[in-house]
């Protein structure tokens, strides 16, 4: 029997913790879920889930009552391009409140999104015209519309390289929002290559000129266990590439728009807080009624 050398060699208890992609993006196995310690102790409060089909990772959540006595705490997502909105009426009630509850959380996180960046940009209209590093665009932080995400549920059902541009504006609305958080990125088992691909595409998101490779062996220099993709498949992967491409073009851009004057400049820090997102100043707290519990962004 042949073994995977890599996996057998790695401590077994390191192949349960997640990894650390980036200052913020934690990877790893659904039993990440169960770890409540981690979670606390690295303020995660975005859990996106790859390849976990809707009623299934519903069911997990409802069975792990320290998650589901905090719902209000953290927003979950999930990638499942089986999910079929029109036959939640007829799905289990377990299912139905997961979707619904999230939905409406992403709603409010993207409310303060743009609240927060409008206010940003007439608050920097009248102190500069040039833009500083520090200072990014908003305008051009996201691949698609708030709007896309505000009307479009928890549930990404793409299967194409538009899942890719999803799942890093999710991530920069959320750090625009509450920065001092952490976002935790998982499947069943942490090492399969559909999640790879996703981290992947954080990777080159971040930094256009690492190329599909490199990424990979980067993730794979991380965790060991992960699955072998071959150079081969990911030169090939067309999904990515065309990702990779729409970066460099986006990259591109905001150079041009960076040498321009009078470009906005919409950008403001925010303290860390408990909740899924924050605001720059103290107000008082929103509240907005989820079935039967209530649910506080302070």
């Amino acid at each position: 029997m042949l073994f995977d050398n890599a996996y057998y060699l790695s401590d077994p208890l390191e192949q349960l913790k997640p990894q650390k992609l980036d200052s913020n993006v934690f990877f790893g196995p659904l039993n990440t879920l169960t770890q409540f310690d981690f979670i606390k102790d690295n303020n995660v409060k975005l859990f996106i889930c790859i390849g976990l089909s809707t009623q299934r990772l519903a069911n997990i959540l409802n069975d792990i009552p320290a998650l589901s006595r905090a719902a209000e705490e953290f927003l979950m997502v999930n990638f499942d391009p089986t999910f079929d909105q029109a036959t939640l009426i007829s799905a289990n009630h377990v299912t139905q409140q997961y979707h619904y509850h999230n939905s409406s959380l992403l709603r409010l996180l993207i409310d303060h999104f743009i609240k927060d960046s409008f206010s940003a940009a007439q608050s920097d209209s009248y102190r500069c015209l040039t833009p500083t590093p520090e200072t990014p665009d908003v305008n051009q932080l996201l691949y698609g519309e708030p709007e896309r995400y505000y009307n479009g549920g928890n549930v990404c059902v793409d299967s194409t390289s538009s899942k890719y541009e999803v799942l890093n504006d999710l991530i920069t609305i959320f750090r625009y929002v509450n920065p001092s958080a952490n976002v935790l990125v998982f499947s069943q088992n942490g090492n399969d290559q559909d999640l790879l691909s996703f981290l992947i595409s954080v990777i080159i998101k971040k930094n256009s000129m690492v190329n599909i490779v490199e990424a990979y062996q980067y993730i794979k220099s991380i965790r060991p266990t992960v699955n072998d993709f071959s150079e081969e498949a990911l030169v090939g992967h067309s999904a990515l590439l065309d990702f990779h491409e729409l970066v460099r073009v986006k990259d591109q851009a905001k150079q041009k728009s960076f040498m321009a004057p009078n470009s906005p400049t919409p950008y403001s820090r925010r303290r860390r807080n408990d909740s899924i997102s924050q605001r720059e100043t103290p107000e008082p707290a929103e509240e907005q009624n989820f079935g039967s519990k209530r649910s506080r962004f302070d």
